[in-house]
């Protein structure tokens, strides 16, 4: 009795400065007994502060670990303060006051039940129920700070068998920060470490918690790390959390705005491993949840980062990193930090939209992938965007797919261009199967054009875009698409049909068009290689397995001074459109669109431009079915005439000289062409008697690729119109022998200093120095010297090249 009278008169002392202060009575109370009844105990404190008028502020004399051997009152008066903390409560610091619940029944470690109670820097363990509860309508405000919940002083896991903290009931504005809770999941229970839920539960904050990591950084699991349940509203943000059986953070049945930002998931601080089975799930019935939208959250190094499913629906999924950390625990995920992230992949997917969700938009993340970086799957899926994320393989273990569309309706990949997303590292960039009208757009897929992936990945990919069984009507465009070992889009399956791998044709047609390099084959269907032309098309098959366009002629005509006419011939599938692209300074981009073949499979295509690089088409039909590419084809070539000298490509086909030099035969002197094979000059001249042979020199004849020099006289006509060299089947290479090459570039339009700059790469100390014709002289372009010319981009241009050895050069 004398020490409750010391506390009273303590109480006494405290009241009145507090109505001095603030005109607000409080009362203190000293807990200084760990017995469970009577004056100077945490019991006979809540059961005094619950009768008291005002506020009541709960204090410990000293360190003590209290075991109730019954339930303890709840808090049930506005304003009662339960502080252990002697000013300090943090995760990281160990209480001096706990509240043991081995002795305690069927029951609850602390239960607030009416408005701005606080519990601060306790140690709560044991309880068969949950350790700290706010619960019911009536409490709002509640603050539930700096508190151990599930873990004993040495770290060790000692449950609260229903939840570490349960903010149920319709309690409105809770916040539950700072606290370290784990080890709450127990066999044959349901135990999480934060359980928000039911009957009007909003307003909760769930901020700074360490969930499921013991003080010592071992594993402290619980079921889920954080529950949001029965259209319940919280927002969860800058917590740690790891080792959940379930899930970091789960929602379900949720159906109000919700913001998960700031999280670490799957990480302890220091960046190990405290793997969850999911890191965030957003499960069944959920709704409106905003993910990483304010502030990005770290997921990383669990099975599945993030999942999607069970109905859920109106998510957004924006800005995480998924498989990264940051390499210092201080440091906020940004895109500076980006090259020095740790990568820790989730192992099976990074994120995982399946079973009926719908109305997902997953944009800006990004993403180290495990086995899968995004998966959409199930026919139910419906309304998928997937927008400027960067998702690469890691080095780790070899990734199945980037983007991987098993099942699902409405799905978006990409969009407009520069809200595409940036894909390399993976045996498949994107793929796809059973799904309808799909869009795949201005994506980057591949290692040299994904240039947001900035942390440490594969580059490796065997498979650009691939569309397996079941895709109809997808459309494929403004991708650029690049490094693919086998195929840059490739179709597989009978039930794979009327995908388009093109844009709509517009007054805009050169936009919109995919953009190739350096693939194994540009366009496959059936994934088996250029697949041969057949006599009677419509076979079973991806795209019905259309035969690819045949360019058999290119005409030009003069219709005015510096007006031209194009005219373009071949065959293809009768009723089908030819489209038809070249290859020049502006990328690969649409030239001209040929009526549809006629019954005997001929097309006419007209354009008014003349192509500067070469050619190939597409054939599609009405339904958009759209086939591989033709072989490339050099189209005819114009040289501008002066007198003088001048240095040509020849581009068209082998051809005997005086045919070839019949159009300008009045005008020429000399030709000469240097024969890399022979080592030496070949030259003709009409000038010339004619020889036994009938000949008027020792050049012959022409050859495509040669490099001509021709001396005109005169005033010759304007320009001369080199014959269309045809198809180029074998792929392009220049093979040069040690000492100096005469070279003509057919390789299509690329910029001239990066093509050395890649070929000094791959095949150093071949090249020694590069000479290029610049319609005047020969100007020195390698290696690059101050003040040199440059010569920009490459259209069939003339080069002198010093070898310093034997070599091959594989042409882009």
């Amino acid at each position: 009795m004398k020490i409750w009278t010391a506390v009273a008169v303590a109480t006494v002392v405290l009241a009145v400065w507090w109505l001095t202060a603030s005109g607000q009575p409080t009362s203190e109370w000293l807990v200084v007994s760990d017995g469970d009844i009577g004056a100077g105990t945490l019991r006979g404190a809540i059961e005094a502060a619950n009768v008291s008028d005002g506020d009541d502020l709960i204090r410990f004399e000293s360190g003590m670990t209290i075991r109730p051997r019954s339930p303890l009152p709840e808090l049930a008066d506005d304003g009662i303060t339960i502080d252990a903390s002697n000013g300090l409560s943090s995760p990281d610091i160990g209480p001096r006051v706990w509240l043991d619940g081995s002795l305690a029944g069927d029951s609850a470690g602390l239960e607030l039940i009416a408005s701005r109670g606080v519990v601060r820097g306790l140690g709560v363990v044991g309880f068969e129920r949950y350790g700290i509860g706010v619960i019911g309508a009536a409490a709002t405000q509640a603050v539930i700070e700096g508190n151990w919940i599930g873990l004993t002083s040495n770290g060790k896991r000692s449950a609260n068998r229903l939840s570490g903290v349960a903010v149920i009931g319709g309690a409105r504005g809770a916040r539950v920060i700072d606290n370290r809770i784990g080890g709450n999941g127990v066999p044959e229970r349901t135990g999480h470490g934060v359980v928000v839920g039911g009957g009007g539960t909003v307003e909760v904050v769930v901020s700074g918690n360490v969930i499921g990591i013991a003080p010592d950084g071992s594993s402290a699991p619980n079921d889920d790390g954080i529950l949001v349940v029965d259209s319940a509203q919280a927002t969860i943000e800058d917590n740690t959390i790891g080792n959940s059986h379930v899930a970091g953070i789960e929602l379900r049945a949720t159906r109000l705005p919700m913001n998960i930002d700031g999280n670490r998931v799957g990480l302890r601080r220091d960046g190990a491993l405290a793997s969850n089975d999911i890191g965030v799930f957003l499960g069944l019935g959920s709704a409106l949840a905003r993910i990483g939208t304010r502030s990005a959250n770290v997921i990383a190094g669990n099975r599945v980062g993030i999942a999607v499913e069970q109905g859920a629906r109106e998510m957004l999924i924006e800005n995480n990193w998924i498989g990264l950390a940051p390499q210092e625990d201080s440091l906020r995920p940004a895109v500076s930090e980006l090259p020095r992230a740790l990568v820790r992949p989730n192992r099976q997917k990074g994120i995982s939209i399946i079973a009926g969700a719908a109305e997902i938009q997953v944009r800006n993340n990004f993403v180290a992938a495990g086995d899968i970086g995004i998966i959409v799957s199930d026919p139910g899926t419906t309304k998928v965007s997937l927008t400027r994320n960067v998702i690469a393989g890691s080095r780790e273990g070899p990734t199945i797919a980037a983007i991987d569309v098993r099942s699902g309706t409405e799905i978006s990949i990409g969009g407009e261009s520069g809200f595409g997303n940036d894909v390399c590292g993976a045996e498949f960039g994107i793929r796809l199967a059973n799904t309808e009208e799909a869009s795949v757009d201005s994506n980057a897929v591949g290692a040299s054009v994904a240039a947001r992936v900035t942390f440490d990945s594969d580059d490796r990919m065997v498979w650009a875009i691939r569309l397996d069984d079941g895709v109809v009507r997808a459309k494929i465009r403004s991708n650029q698409i690049t490094d693919a070992e086998r195929a840059g889009i490739s179709i597989v399956g009978s039930a794979s049909q009327d995908n388009t791998l093109q844009a709509g044709f517009s007054s805009q047609h050169s936009l919109g068009e995919n953009q190739f390099s350096g693939n194994g084959i540009d366009i496959d269907l059936g994934a088996d290689g250029m697949t041969p032309n057949d006599l009677k098309d419509g076979d079973q098959g991806p795209n019905q397995l259309l035969n690819y366009p045949v360019i058999s002629e290119h005409e030009v005509k003069r219709i005015g001074d510096s007006n031209f006419l194009s005219t373009f011939r071949g065959t293809a599938t009768p009723g089908s459109f030819v489209y038809i692209y070249v290859k020049d300074q502006q990328g690969e981009r649409r030239l001209s669109r040929g009526r549809p073949a006629n019954g005997r499979g001929e097309w006419t295509a007209i354009t008014n431009e003349l192509p500067s690089g070469p050619l190939r088409a597409l054939a599609a039909t009405s339904s958009g079915a759209t086939s591989e590419f033709s072989p490339t084809f050099l189209p005819a070539q114009r040289v501008s005439l002066a007198a003088g000298v001048r240095w040509f490509a020849w581009t068209g086909p082998s051809m005997g000289i005086e045919q070839a030099m019949s159009p300008v035969l009045r005008w020429v002197e000399t030709v000469w062409v240097w024969k890399s094979a022979d080592s030496e000059w070949r030259g003709w001249s009409p000038l010339l008697p004619v020889d036994a042979n009938g000949r008027q020199g020792t050049l012959v004849r022409l050859e495509r690729g040669d490099v001509v020099r021709m001396q005109l006289s005169g005033q010759p006509q304007a320009d001369f119109f080199l014959p269309a060299g045809g198809e180029i089947v074998a792929e392009p290479t220049i093979d040069l022998k040690r000492g100096f090459n005469s070279v003509t570039w057919l390789g299509g339009s690329v910029d001239s200093l990066e093509a050395l700059a890649e070929f000094d790469r791959a095949r150093p100390d071949l090249i020694g120095t590069v000479w290029q014709w610049d319609g005047r002289t020969w100007q020195l372009i390698w290696p690059r010297l101050r003040g040199a010319w440059d010569p920009g981009q490459w259209a069939y241009p003339v080069l002198w090249i010093r070898a310093t050895r034997d070599g091959e050069l594989r042409l882009p």
